[in-house]
């Protein structure tokens, strides 16, 4: 597998981009500009990943001194059960192996009918759960609803996070977001 860093101008940014925009609902997602412009100003491994020269996915981890959030990541849908994910998460779990990894995931037992309309289904929300914990991910006992979905915050490696840390961290992303854009 073929890792490369992501940056404003790589040769890869609109693949990404598009896989990206498929990936995540509206509600979910930052403006792609707003993650390649965190890239400047804040801790930021934006990667893709390739096999055989065949893009296969992409990662966005944001790290804040011990933690590092596993924001966003996504596998081509051609390339989804294979295996993939798991080599991927695999390689970004190594790289951090220093950190407590942090992942928010929709609630599984979230109910149809709760969540905006683009969101998961009952059936995928528990796939991507039982997925993480497969992968060495627990539960922390952090929940957070934004938009009408509840999230659960899953860690990995030593320790949990506690939920004013969790808040500190979405505070400051938001204050690097701000940054970036230049307010």
């Amino acid at each position: 597998m073929i890792i490369r860093q992501i940056t404003t101008d790589s040769e890869d940014v609109q693949i990404v981009r598009e896989l990206y925009e498929q990936s995540f609902p509206e509600a979910e997602r930052l403006s792609f500009d707003a993650l390649l412009n965190l890239l400047s100003v804040a801790d930021i491994d934006f990667c893709s990943y390739y096999i055989e020269n065949q893009f296969i996915g992409f990662t966005y981890t944001f790290t804040v001194g011990k933690l590092c959030w596993f924001f966003y990541f996504a596998v081509v849908p051609e390339k989804r059960g294979e295996g993939i994910g798991t080599e991927i998460l695999r390689s970004v779990l190594e790289q951090h192996k220093q950190s407590l990894i942090v992942i928010d995931v929709e609630q599984p037992s979230e109910q149809d009918g709760t969540a905006p309309a683009g969101l998961a289904t009952p059936e995928m929300r528990r796939r991507r759960y039982d997925f993480y914990c497969r992968n060495g991910f627990r539960d922390s006992g952090v929940r957070r609803s934004f938009g009408g979905v509840t999230y659960q915050i899953l860690v990995c490696g030593e320790g949990t996070i506690l939920d004013k840390e969790y808040s500190n961290l979405i505070r400051i992303m938001w204050k690097k977001v701000k940054e970036a854009s230049g307010d």
